[in-house]
């Protein structure tokens, strides 16, 4: 079935663990707060069609969570998913970080405020892209502790973490907080089968109140062989049609894929999680081989800087349709005999329709070509073409109850949206350009007619209003307005406008802007507008959920007019503005990055071991070791296994640089040596090693083994000279521009390929807010601080040649430094900071009143 998750339906009153161990969802004991029956999950008495997004708070700088949250509801997302890292929040044993950048608690507050449930993958395996999916490296200090098994050692560890952050999930959970759902494991592939039991059991100390989901295998990449079933809750929770990119892979532009939401919503999906909707960076905390600095795909909405791809604009489409008839989806079964649909599928169309005793959605797609397709409406003598394209699938909605006396009989137009604006109900609708877009309303009595009236015809003897216009014809959107027992209000687009139009909740409705940044609709109607930095002219609607009938003074603003009629308020923008232009970096200092391989370089705070031991989950370490030659002459070193890659040097004299170990989903134990030849000094000689570990990806394949084994980096094995091992050595993880006094100037002869470089810039004023890139020029491969903070790994060839490194805009200052850890001998040439032109945007309020 599509390798989608399957939450499998539970008979609530009898469920324990033990018979929850072999289900996908297992419902809450005792008190319930979150629910699900066979049809879908369910707060109280409303049934929730979980339309989710990932979010990962910890690739994201804290002062930048409220914007990617906004921005995921803005696109129709009424939850968001995030793992919560074990590496992240106790980073050493018994050391746990729940502040800034792992502030959890702050992070799902946020989600709450935003209005927005959350999935929260509590681990303790999460996979995420990060190292070793998330174990901390400390449980490797004990070899025989096998982890994600029943070993008493790791579930002890596990409880003990759980014990400090589960409570803060605890205390958020729905209606009250954010938290609907928690996952525990992820991708487990073991064959313990007392495993996830016990972990089930570990949860039932916490008092959880929402369902618990369990690790499944597959992830769901579309739903074209998905089968519908109206017995069990339907869902995934990893909806992932392109997987994220490895470093340096060019990212592809993806198309359609609310086509793919839509064919799921089709076919009965309870539930969906874009597992990759905002793209991130690592920033350091949690390195991964795969994706050492970047964590994106080409599914991705929300880019790295925070602006919008094109997906982000499908993926609004099919959300808010899937949110606005959310109670007719998540109630619904498989329509039966219909005669529309049998005639879709006569005509070769794929056709699907589904119905909860009233309202039903028949959703429709040609198998190939674009054709227009002639449409007879049952009982109404009235018929309309509906264009059809192979890529996406277009929806009729009928008999939906719209008010107490009126029924949306049958559109052909796309619904968007419909929501409740004032005393008037909203239908906002789109089609393409010179299309005929039809809507049928049922009333009681003959309606009054308010605006539009020449597009309104009425068949007294059926009693059916049917409503016809052409999109395309005005350059904004077209009202429509009519009263029966109520005011029905349509608002007709033009499909490409579609994309510029936005659901404010609470506010209204806006369309003519580009994106959103904000919005409050207390004490008076606000927001925030995000326009690209270039000239632009803007025609911009809004309708109102209040009474505001104007528009305060606001820069550029002109031509406002209101319609007492239909409420809406017209006016224009006038943008003229500057992109932001490159920095050059012309202006580079250098410093050795030798001093740790100097003899008379202070260790005595070193960790020391007889023989090297694995270092934890830092970036870089160094390695020392003394020892004495009997006679001077040359050697043969010989380091039995290196993960991932070392610059070795002797008497302060670099020797060389290793391979990078190859890097593969699976334990890293497998030898990968690295021979140098050397020239010893008689007496005593000083070996000191720089060792860089690239991460770990997921170590999916990591189950009942100790976790050392699989993924310990540095030296690994027996470092032997001439034959015989070298003893007594002393380890250091970390590296970093602040960790010691750089003496800058000129490179002395012999600096080696690692050396450190700085540059500072300015940056210059401008309307928009900056999102800066650090394109590093003439560099190789390397790392780079910005003001102080760890901004990713960073490698100068292929496509990742002209990305640069994301400079995050809370972490600017009016004067800013870059520094570099240049690892290949390169120097910096033509380097240069450039501006995002998909983030770089200016900001303008605007006040309704």
């Amino acid at each position: 079935m599509s390798r989608c998750l399957l939450w499998a339906a539970i008979a609530l009153a009898a469920v324990a663990p033990a018979a929850a161990a072999g289900s996908n969802l297992r419902a809450p004991l005792g008190r319930r707060s979150v629910d699900f029956d066979a049809k879908s999950l369910k707060i109280g008495e409303r049934r929730v069609l979980l339309r989710a997004g990932a979010v990962h708070y910890f690739r994201i700088p804290p002062e930048e969570w409220r914007h990617r949250l906004v921005q995921t509801r803005l696109a129709g997302f009424n939850a968001i998913e995030t793992p919560v890292p074990w590496n992240l929040h106790e980073p050493t044993k018994g050391r746990f970080v729940f502040r800034g950048a792992a502030d959890l608690g702050r992070f799902l507050d946020q989600c709450h405020d935003a209005g927005l449930m959350a999935l929260v993958r509590v681990g303790p395996y999460v996979n995420a892209a990060v190292t070793n999916g998330g174990l901390p490296a400390w449980l490797g200090d004990e070899p025989r502790l096998l982890v994600r098994s029943r070993d008493t050692r790791f579930i002890d560890a596990v409880r003990s973490y759980w014990a400090k952050m589960l409570p803060l999930v605890a205390q958020r959970q729905a209606p009250r907080g954010a938290v609907a759902l928690v996952q525990v494991e992820d991708h487990y592939r073991g064959t313990e089968r007392g495993y996830l039991p016990k972990l089930l059991d570990e949860l039932g100390s916490f008092d959880l109140r929402v369902p618990t989901v369990l690790s499944e295998l597959n992830p769901c990449t579309d739903f074209q062989r998905l089968r519908p079933s109206d017995d069990t809750v339907l869902a995934t929770t990893e909806l992932l049609p392109a997987g994220p990119l490895a470093w340096g892979q060019p990212l592809r532009d993806f198309r359609h894929f609310d086509d793919i939401v839509l064919e799921g919503i089709a076919k009965g999906i309870d539930g969906y999680n874009h597992a990759l909707w905002a793209a991130g960076t690592h920033f350091a905390l949690l390195p991964a081989s795969s994706f050492p600095t970047r964590f994106e795909a080409g599914t991705c909405g929300l880019l790295e800087g925070g602006g919008l791809s094109r997906v982000f604009h499908q993926v609004k489409r099919a959300n808010l349709f899937a949110g606005t008839f959310e109670p007719v989806l998540a109630a619904a079964r498989a329509a039966g005999a219909n005669p529309l649909l049998d005639k879709l599928r006569r005509l070769g169309m794929v056709a699907y329709a589904r119905t909860d005793g009233t309202t039903t959605v028949v959703l429709a797609k040609p198998r190939y070509g674009s054709r227009a397709l002639d449409v007879d409406l049952p009982d109404t003598g009235v018929s309309a073409s509906l264009p059809v394209d192979p890529n996406v699938f277009r929806h009729i909605v009928l008999d939906h109850p719209l008010t107490p006396g009126t029924r949306l009989f049958a559109s052909l137009a796309q619904v968007l949206t419909i929501q409740k604006l004032g005393g008037r109900t909203v239908l906002v609708v789109y089609a393409p350009a010179g299309s005929d877009a039809l809507m049928l309303f049922a009333t009681k009595d003959k309606p009054r007619l308010l605006a539009g009236a020449k597009a309104f015809a009425w068949d007294p003897q059926r009693k059916l209003l049917a409503l016809t216009w052409r999109p395309g014809q005005s350059r904004g959107p077209a009202d429509f307005l009519f009263k029966a027992d109520q005011r029905i209000h349509v608002v007709a687009l033009e499909e490409k406008r579609v994309d510029h139009t936005w659901l404010l909740p609470g506010a209204g409705i806006l369309t003519g802007v580009p994106a959103i940044a904000d919005w409050s609709a207390r004490p008076a109607v606000r927001v925030d507008l995000a326009l690209p930095a270039r000239r632009g002219r803007y025609s911009v609607a809004f309708y109102p959920t209040g009474d505001a009938k104007g528009v305060g003074k606001t820069p550029g603003l002109s031509d406002v007019a209101h319609d007492p009629t239909t409420g809406r308020i017209d006016f224009r923008l006038a943008l003229d503005a500057n992109r932001p232009s490159p920095l050059m970096l012309r202006r580079w200092e250098a410093a050795p990055a030798t001093a740790e391989a100097a003899s008379a370089f202070d260790d005595g705070a070193w960790t020391e071991s007889r023989h090297p031991e694995p270092l934890g989950q830092a970036a870089y370490g160094w390695y020392r070791c003394r020892f004495n030659a009997r006679r001077a002459g040359r050697g043969k070193l010989l380091f039995e296994n290196v993960a991932d890659s070392i610059t070795v040097y002797l008497n302060g004299k670099c020797l060389g640089q290793s391979a990078t170990k190859r890097l593969v989903d699976a334990p890293r134990s497998f030898r990968h040596p690295a021979t140098f030849d050397v020239d010893l000094a008689q007496g005593p000689n000083l070996l000191a090693v720089l060792v860089k570990s690239w991460g770990r990806y997921s170590n999916a394949g990591t189950f009942g083994k100790p976790l050392a084994a699989a993924s310990g980096w540095g030296l690994l094995g027996k470092v032997l000279l001439d034959g015989r091992p070298l003893s007594h050595w002393r380890r250091r993880e970390g590296l970093s521009p602040t960790t010691q006094p750089l003496r800058w100037g000129k490179l002395p002869e012999g600096t080696g390929p690692v050396r450190w470089y700085r540059t500072s810039f300015k940056l210059r004023k401008s309307p928009a807010r900056q999102v800066p890139r650090a394109v590093l020029k003439g560099l190789s491969y390397g790392s780079a601080w910005l003001n102080g903070r760890f901004i990713g790994l960073y490698q100068q060839r292929g496509y990742d040649s002209g990305r640069g490194l994301y400079l995050a805009p809370p972490w600017l200052k009016p004067q800013n430094t870059i520094t570099v850890l240049e690892e290949s001998g390169r120097e910096p040439q033509d380097a240069e900071v450039r501006f995002d032109s998909h983030a770089s945007l200016i900001p303008l309020r605007i006040t309704f009143q």
